[in-house]
C-alpha cells in the first residue's frame, strides 16, 4: 500500500513538474487596461504583454496597433508594448489582440484576448473651482506622442514575409526589393530597399523609429541558393541515331537527274513507252520500309513516284517526276509495203523512196538529175565536135604538103 502511494505521489510531482515546464516555455499575449474604469478625458493606458520568440498580434477596436517582431537569438522574452485611450467621449471602449506568437520551439499559437473599459461622463466641478477650469480651459491641451515602433507589414518581391522566419530565393535572383509599413504613420522605417544577395544566409535590418524617438531594429534573413550547374549533355558517338534516309535509288532503263544523293529528295526523268519503272532503293537502317508509290500504269506526260521510308514514328519521302512519251510504230501495212519493196530491187526503192520522201521531193530530185546529165552531155559534144574539126584541118594541111613534096 505504502509503495502505491509513493508511485502515485511520483506521478503526480511529474505531471505537475511538466505541466509548469510547459507553460514556461509556451508563447502567450495578454492585453489589460491600467483601468477598466475612467471618466471623460481621464487617462487609461492599455498595455500588450508579449512571451515570445517571435509574433505577429494586432490590436483592433477602440485603438489600433500591430507589432510584428523577434529576439534577437529567437527565444521566449517578455516585451511589453502600450497604448494610449481615447477617452474624449463617454462609452464602452472594446480592444481586441489577436494574430499569433511563435516560441522558440516553433510551436505557433493563436492570440485571442479582449479588454473592455467603461468611460463614464465626467461630474460636475464646485463653483469655487470655476476659475481653476476657465483657466485650465484657457491653456492648449497637450497630447502626448507615440511610442509605437510596430510594423505593420513587411514585402520581399512583392511577397509578405513574417519577421523572425527566413525566406529562401533561387540561385539565380541577385538582389530583391524590401519594403515595409509601420504601425502607426507617424512613425518611420529605414533599411528598406533594394538589397544585393549573396550565396548563402543574408540578413538586413530594418529600424523603426516612433513619433517620440523611440526606435526598434527588426531583421529580415533571406537565403539565397547556391547556384549547381547542370551536368554536360555528352552524347557517346556509339550511341548517336542514324538519321533516315536512303543510300541508293534506282530507276531501272531511266536516268535520274540530278545524279542521286541522300540529301536530295526530288528528281526527273524521261521514259519512251515504258508502263513500269522498276525502283530498286536502300536505306541507311537496315530494318526500315520501303514503300513505292506510283511506279505501275504509268501514263502519257507527268507522272509522279514517291518512295517513302518508314521507321517506327519517323518517316522520310523520295520523288521522282517521270515524263512519259508515247513513240508510234510502223504499221502492219506499212512494214509488208517495206518488205515488197526491198524484194523488187530498183523499181522497189524507188517505190519506197517515193512513199517516205514524196512526189515532190522525187520529181524535183529526178529533174535536177536530168538536168544536170543534159548538161554534161552538151559539154562532151561540144569538145568532140572541136576536135573533130582540128583533126580534119591538120590532116587537109599534111595532105598539102605532101603533094608539094612529089611535085
Amino acid at each position: 500500500m505504502k509503495k502505491t502511494i509513493k508511485i502515485l505521489l511520483l506521478t503526480l510531482f511529474a505531471i505537475i513538474g511538466m505541466s509548469l515546464l510547459s507553460n514556461v516555455n509556451a508563447a502567450s499575449a495578454k492585453i489589460k487596461a491600467s483601468k477598466n474604469q475612467a471618466t471623460v478625458g481621464e487617462k487609461v493606458t492599455i498595455t500588450v504583454t508579449i512571451n515570445a520568440a517571435a509574433w505577429d498580434v494586432k490590436a483592433t477596436g477602440a485603438t489600433s496597433s500591430h507589432y510584428v517582431d523577434n529576439t534577437d537569438d529567437l527565444k521566449n522574452k517578455t516585451t511589453t508594448k502600450t497604448m494610449n485611450l481615447d477617452t474624449s467621449s463617454a462609452g464602452s471602449k472594446t480592444i481586441v489582440l489577436s494574430g499569433d506568437v511563435t516560441d522558440e520551439s516553433g510551436q505557433t499559437s493563436n492570440v485571442n484576448e479582449t479588454v473592455t473599459v467603461v468611460v463614464s461622463a465626467a461630474t460636475s466641478a464646485p463653483n469655487n473651482n470655476n476659475n481653476n477650469n476657465s483657466n485650465n480651459n484657457n491653456k492648449p491641451a497637450t497630447t502626448s506622442k507615440s511610442s509605437d515602433t510596430g510594423l505593420k507589414s513587411v514585402t520581399v518581391d512583392g511577397k509578405s514575409y513574417t519577421i523572425g522566419k527566413t525566406m529562401t530565393v533561387g540561385a539565380d535572383t541577385s538582389s530583391v526589393n524590401i519594403k515595409a509599413t509601420t504601425s502607426n504613420s507617424k512613425a518611420k522605417v529605414t533599411g528598406t530597399g533594394t538589397k544585393e544577395l549573396v550565396t548563402g544566409t543574408n540578413k538586413f535590418t530594418l529600424k523603426v523609429t516612433a513619433e517620440d524617438g523611440t526606435t526598434k531594429s527588426y531583421t529580415v534573413t533571406i537565403i539565397r541558393e547556391e547556384y549547381v550547374p547542370d551536368e554536360p549533355n555528352i552524347i557517346d558517338p556509339a550511341q548517336e541515331e542514324t538519321p533516315l534516309k536512303l543510300v541508293s535509288l534506282v530507276a531501272e532503263g531511266a536516268t535520274l537527274s540530278p545524279e542521286f544523293n541522300s540529301d536530295i529528295f526530288e528528281y526527273s526523268t524521261d521514259i519512251v513507252n515504258i508502263d513500269e519503272l522498276k525502283i530498286t532503293a536502300l536505306a541507311t537502317i537496315e530494318d526500315a520500309n520501303i514503300e513505292v508509290i506510283g511506279n505501275t500504269e504509268l501514263k502519257e506526260g507527268k507522272n509522279v513516284i514517291v518512295v517513302k521510308v518508314t521507321k517506327d514514328d519517323k518517316q522520310i519521302e523520295y520523288k521522282i517526276n517521270v515524263t512519259k512519251t508515247i513513240k508510234i510504230e510502223d504499221t502492219i501495212e506499212d512494214k509488208t509495203n517495206n518488205e515488197e519493196n526491198k524484194k523488187v530491187g530498183f523499181i522497189g526503192s524507188i517505190k519506197n523512196w517515193w512513199n517516205t520522201s514524196g512526189p515532190m521531193t522525187v520529181t524535183l530530185t529526178i529533174t535536177l538529175i536530168l538536168l544536170g546529165a543534159a548538161v554534161i552531155f552538151a559539154i562532151i559534144s561540144y569538145k568532140y565536135s572541136n576536135g573533130a574539126k582540128e583533126a580534119s584541118k591538120h590532116s587537109r594541111v599534111e595532105f598539102m604538103t605532101n603533094d608539094s613534096e612529089k611535085r
